[in-house]
C-alpha cells in the first residue's frame, strides 16, 4: 500500500514536470519568433503561419486603438498614427488608406516621419540604408 502511494507521488511529480517542461519550451519559442520577427514591408518571402498571427493580432490591436481614438476620443491625430501603425502589419491597408506607392519604401518612410512614427521609421530607414548598400558593393 506505502508503495503504491509513491509512485502516485512519483507519477504526479513527473507529470507535473513533464508539463512545465513543455510550457517552458513553448514560451521560449513564441519568444523567439517574437524577437525575430520580420514586418511586411521588409520580408520579401512567403509568410509563415507564426508572422501572419503576429501580423493579424497586431493590425487588430492597432486598428481598434485608431477606432476608439477617432470615434471616442476624437483625437484624430493619436487615430491617424495608429492607423499608420496597423498598415505596418498589412501592406494593403497602408496602400488604400494613405495611397502610398507599396514598392517605394521611401514613400513609406516619408509617411512615417509625417506621423511622428519614430518606432517604424528608424527601423525603416536602417533597412533602407542597409540596401542603398548592398546596391552600391554590386
Amino acid at each position: 500500500m506505502n508503495n503504491l502511494k509513491t509512485k502516485s507521488v512519483l507519477n504526479k511529480k513527473f507529470k507535473f514536470f513533464l508539463i512545465s517542461f513543455i510550457s517552458l519550451i513553448i514560451v521560449f519559442i513564441i519568444i523567439y519568433r517574437f524577437t525575430s520577427y520580420t514586418p511586411v514591408f521588409l520580408d520579401y518571402g512567403k509568410r509563415n503561419f507564426i508572422e501572419k498571427t503576429i501580423d493579424f493580432l497586431s493590425f487588430g490591436w492597432h486598428f481598434t486603438k485608431a477606432s476608439i481614438y477617432k470615434q471616442y476620443r476624437k483625437n484624430q491625430d493619436k487615430a491617424e498614427k495608429e492607423l499608420g501603425k496597423a498598415g505596418w502589419y498589412r501592406k494593403k491597408y497602408l496602400i488604400k488608406y494613405f495611397g502610398v506607392n507599396g514598392k517605394d519604401l521611401n514613400s513609406v518612410l516619408t509617411l512615417y516621419k509625417r506621423l511622428k512614427i519614430d518606432s517604424i521609421s528608424e527601423k525603416l530607414d536602417v533597412f533602407l540604408k542597409r540596401e542603398q548598400k548592398i546596391e552600391k558593393l554590386k
